[in-house]
């Protein structure tokens, strides 16, 4: 089906700071094994045995810090696989390591955890409420702030008053796009709501929330394959529906929701308003990618039935290529109307056009088969047995099979 897997270069350090005052540290746990962080191009390197002391633990990585060569500091961030705690009575023997370095060019700024930490921000909102935490991410309508332990917080830009306005878009031209510091909802085995002020309601909650969930086998260094579940009717935004086609200790599962203020997705193509049903769903696609960057790019799968199957259809043949850029496998059930009809989107992609044996739509699911195989041969069918429009047992491990047997293809 595709060529052999190539290497994913993994982005193990995900921030570096550089200070120009020098400390004395306590080493409290030593590398199990070499550890490198490619920054900027450049190869930071810490041999195993390496002495480091952790400043903050946010499984499945951690903080250390460690001194430079000719004074001042890094602090990095490295997996915690990689780190074995050392006894109290050991810390007298031990010796603060310094970190290997190959052509690199540092950066000068201020350490994460000082009085000065640029990471750390006050925002107020038009109606006078307080925020004050971390920046994790900007975004181009949210600020994300880290307030607790386990208090993340999706702040809309828009609801902030303007020296607010100004501090963040400051602290977003100094990030260049990149993570202040790590997202602490993504654990694995945990699930995160995203919430959407900008986009008003969802048919589920106000504003619209998308949920995912994490993995049980999820890590941080590695590529984790991916599902997004569009339910039928009125939708969901409870992405448990995702775990009939996939086991959910290996993939991320996603949901995402319809509009409350449009029409559903096949009344959408109905009205031609199907450009108000993308403009929905898109910023949910954005902060997906940027909450969990790592996720396969060669098994991220999108599964769909009756409106969920026309919104995949809409977002395929509507003129939302980032969405076609994203997903490698479609599956479609009971459903795939859209404004234009023209699947060429979808040529290079894995499509399983499903239908049940006994529906009233079974004719318009074929002719969707048939649309989708002008511009893809590949594209397999499948007629359910004893089921009618509503997605039941068989179908689901039907879909379920299909998808392991293309994952299986990707290797």
């Amino acid at each position: 089906m595709r060529s052999t897997r190539g290497k994913l270069h993994v982005f193990l350090a995900l921030t570096l700071w550089v200070t120009t005052v020098g400390f004395s540290a306590e080493p409290t746990h030593e590398l199990t094994q070499k550890f490198e962080a490619s920054i900027s191009g450049e190869t930071v390197v810490l041999e195993a045995g390496a002495k480091v002391e952790v400043v903050q633990w946010l499984e499945p990585t951690a903080f250390v810090k460690h001194s430079l060569s000719g004074g001042g500091a890094t602090i990095l961030q490295i997996p915690t696989a990689q780190l074995q705690k050392i006894p109290a009575a050991a810390h007298a023997a031990t010796l603060t390591l310094t970190p290997k370095t190959e052509g690199i060019a540092l950066a000068q700024t201020t350490a994460p955890d000082s009085p000065t930490d640029k990471t750390r921000i006050k925002l107020t909102a038009t109606d006078g409420k307080v925020f004050e935490g971390k920046i994790i991410r900007v975004e181009k309508t949210v600020v994300v702030l880290h307030q607790a332990e386990d208090e993340v917080l999706d702040i809309a830009l828009k609801s902030l008053d303007e020296p607010s306005k100004g501090l963040v878009a400051d602290h977003a031209s100094q990030l260049k796009g990149k993570p202040a510091i790590p997202d602490p909802r993504v654990i694995p085995g945990k699930k995160i709501f995203l919430s959407f002020p900008e986009l008003g309601a969802s048919n589920q909650s106000d504003p619209a929330k998308i949920q995912i969930r994490i993995p049980e086998n999820y890590k941080a260094d590695q590529p984790v394959p991916l599902i997004l579940f569009m339910a039928g009717g009125e939708g969901s935004e409870n992405c448990d529906g995702a775990s009939a086609f996939v086991d959910p200790q290996n993939y991320i599962l996603v949901a995402f929701p319809y509009s409350k203020k449009y029409p559903s997705p096949m009344k959408a193509c109905i009205a031609g308003q199907t450009d108000e049903l993308i403009a929905f769903q898109k910023p949910m696609l954005e902060r997906l990618k940027l909450l969990v960057p790592n996720s396969d790019p060669l098994n991220r799968v999108v599964v769909g039935t009756s409106n969920g199957a026309h919104s995949i259809a809409v977002a395929s043949c509507d003129g939302w290529d980032e969405f076609t850029d994203f997903f490698s496998a479609y599956v479609m059930h009971e459903g795939g109307g859209s404004k234009s009809g023209n699947f060429k989107a979808l040529k290079r992609k894995d499509v399983y056009v499903m239908m049940g044996a006994d529906s009233a739509n079974r004719a318009f699911a074929e002719g969707i088969a048939k649309a989708v195989e002008k511009s893809n041969p590949r594209v397999e069918t499948y007629a359910t047995p004893g089921e009618g429009h509503g997605i039941g047992d068989k179908s689901r491990e039907a879909a379920k099979a299909w998808i392991e047997k293309t994952r299986l293809a990707q290797k």
